[in-house]
């Protein structure tokens, strides 16, 4: 998450992102003309909402806020790119705003895949130099530092990966949120083929990250590298019946893992059907490549 692609490395990165509604007395006064838009968002209809906002933001060009909605909406649509100039005007207008620079990013992070080889080195440093601006603004800001500490132990030298500055970020972190550190934790055990350490770990820190749904894919996909199936099917399961933030992964992402796992016991019958549902849910460019090449292959 060899690895399901979509999570592989430090790419699996770009599911971290912020939830934060955050207003102004600018935006208070569009409140109540975007909060159809903001439910939209919060049932997971975001076509609708990104929609509205894409209307809002025309309509009210002045209103940085209304960016924040509308580049977020951008991301959670798989259009990264237009997030990524969306969210790059926003924090260029609200220089201090720790989640807009935690969001974007999340968004370079999950463009690597789309660009050519000459911008990815490029565009990967300056996703997470965006997470570290964010949490030196923020420094409680826990998914930013979360998002710096993986990218150093994950990442290649040649972006910026460090796994001994790692080790040192690692411990603030701790000091933050032990139940993240511990996701970090796990994985250095699983690289490690400690499996059944990482395994402990992973659940225990799932556990106390109740507001995210995010820990049992990663679960999943330790799962499925050890081969162990079953399991893993049974964590794409429960992983669909809980409770999900924005910034989880979406179904597209999901039925991906699901189709690999299918097609990893000889079922191309359940593959296909998750392959082809996942390419329904309009996932991002190099996403959709990814199930298209997935769906050839059985």
């Amino acid at each position: 998450m060899t690895i399901v692609e979509p999570l592989a490395t430090y790419l699996k990165l770009a599911f971290i992102s912020a939830i934060v509604f955050i207003g102004s007395n600018t935006f208070a006064n569009q409140r109540a003309n975007s909060s159809l838009y903001l439910e939209y968002f919060e049932q997971g209809d975001y076509s609708s909402a990104l929609q509205g906002f894409e209307k809002m933001s025309e309509q009210n060009p002045q209103l940085t806020e209304l960016k924040f909605f509308h580049g977020r909406s951008l991301f959670r649509d798989g259009q990264l790119k237009a997030a990524q100039e969306v969210l790059e005007e926003f924090v260029s207008l609200q220089p201090d705003h720790s989640d807009g620079f935690l969001i974007l990013g999340s968004i370079r992070i999950n463009r690597v895949n789309e660009v050519s080889i000459f911008k990815k080195v490029g565009l990967a440093k300056a996703g997470i130099a965006a997470w570290r601006k964010a949490a030196v603004l923020d420094p409680s800001n826990i998914e930013a530092h979360y998002g710096v500490v993986s990218f150093l132990f994950n990442a290649p030298s040649i972006v910026g990966g460090d796994p001994e500055q790692g080790v040192l970020e690692l411990e603030v972190l701790r000091q933050l949120n032990p139940a993240y550190a511990q996701l970090v934790d796990a994985e250095i055990h699983f690289k490690a083929e400690r499996y059944e350490t990482a395994e402990e770990i992973l659940d225990t820190a799932s556990q106390q990250i109740p507001d995210r749904a995010f820990p049992t894919i990663i679960q999943a996909n330790y799962l499925y590298q050890q081969g162990k199936y079953t399991q893993a099917l049974q964590k794409v399961a429960d992983y669909r019946q809980r409770k999900k933030a924005w910034n989880d992964p979406g179904s597209a992402q999901v039925g991906l893992m699901a189709g690999n796992i299918f097609a990893a016991v000889n079922d191309p019958n359940r593959a296909r059907s998750e392959f082809t549902n996942a390419l329904k849910q309009n996932p991002s460019k190099h996403l959709r490549q990814q199930i298209k090449a997935a769906l050839k292959a059985l």
